[in-house]
């Protein structure tokens, strides 16, 4: 018997994702003539939500919530281990919830659902609206606008210097034209780390600059090279993710030319799997762990604080690292 998941329910209904999990969860705001139509659905094909989750709910355990929000990325994976460890020695559990960007308010109803006792958020974007969020919030690895970070607790790093810390490695080693592949204009962490690939281009005056998009994925950074070949070949690419930069350099390859002899590669994140593909990436490595560990301690005193106490919101700045590996000269 096939076993059917929430987006097949939601292609045969003619409906979103979030639209099926709020008819799951039995959320007020579904029309009756949709809400029918979906429960029709799942009765048909005998759909059976997730029993994890439910059983969350129902036992009211001590769980926290993590949204991640965009491509399932390895990076957080590490964030993740780092917020469980602190997440056990309290005696809480997790439950991640992947979403869409356009699903952001669905998927933060659903945890609320569940009854989690916070909320820590990877990934997410200044336009997300956070201050109806009635449950204590951590964001991690992202950037919002400055005029909301006294309502949250943030734990990042400096993306701007960072990739002008990126670019500027490039240059010194004789690279005059860099392109950078990005995910899209809609991203922060991506805009914050054009402004320090400009910052060094400028800087150094030269008169080369290209950007490209691309998923943060390596199909992503390999249709993102593709784009820049079309346009004018370069020495190097800074991709703005390390998955980025394996598909970038995979198409440099495919195209005839040597990394880092004809172009050289630096990618983001320093994430398990750069070091070891062929040729090793050169990034910048976050601390992925120790982020996760600092948001997990942040969210924990203020579950812990006394309902209704103000505590002062901390905006916690990481500091990074260049590994420099095969990919660059």
């Amino acid at each position: 018997m096939a076993r059917y998941t929430i987006k097949d329910i939601a292609k045969m209904a003619g409906v979103g994702v979030g639209t099926v999990s709020r008819v799951i969860n039995n959320h007020p705001s579904v029309k009756e003539e949709t809400k029918d139509k979906v429960l029709k659905i799942i009765e048909k094909v005998n759909y059976k939500p997730n029993e994890l989750a439910r059983d969350l709910k129902r036992k009211k355990n001590n769980v926290i919530g993590i949204l991640i929000t965009g491509y399932p990325n390895p990076f957080f994976d590490d964030v993740i281990g780092g917020i469980d460890r602190e997440l056990k020695k309290e005696g809480l559990s997790s439950l991640i919830h992947y979403t869409e960007l356009e699903d952001f308010h669905v998927a933060v109803s659903s945890l609320i659902d569940y009854d989690v006792k916070g909320i820590i958020y990877l990934g997410g974007r200044s336009k997300d609206n956070l201050e109806g969020i009635k449950v204590p919030l951590v964001l991690a690895s992202t950037t919002i606008d400055n005029s909301c970070s006294d309502k949250f607790h943030m734990v990042s790093i400096d993306n701007r210097k960072a990739a002008y810390e990126s670019v500027k490695f490039l240059i010194n080693r004789g690279c005059k034209k860099i392109g950078i592949i990005i995910s899209n204009y809609e991203d922060e962490l991506a805009l914050e780390r054009i402004k320090g690939y400009k910052d060094a281009i400028q800087e150094a005056k030269l008169d080369y600059e290209i950007i490209c998009e691309g998923e943060y994925t390596a199909k992503g950074g390999y249709e993102g090279a593709k784009k820049m070949f079309k346009k004018e070949k370069p020495d190097a690419i800074f991709a703005i993710s390390d998955l980025m930069a394996i598909g970038a350099t995979r198409y440099i390859l495919e195209s005839g030319y040597k990394v880092p002899e004809d172009i050289s590669i630096i990618g983001f994140d320093g994430i398990e799997e750069s070091k070891y593909y062929y040729p090793s990436i050169t990034t910048i490595e976050q601390p992925r762990k120790l982020m996760g560990e600092m948001a997990a301690k942040l969210l924990i005193g203020d579950v812990k604080s006394e309902q209704g106490k103000r505590i002062k919101k901390q905006d916690i700045c990481l500091k990074v690292d260049m590994i420099e590996r095969e990919s660059t000269k």
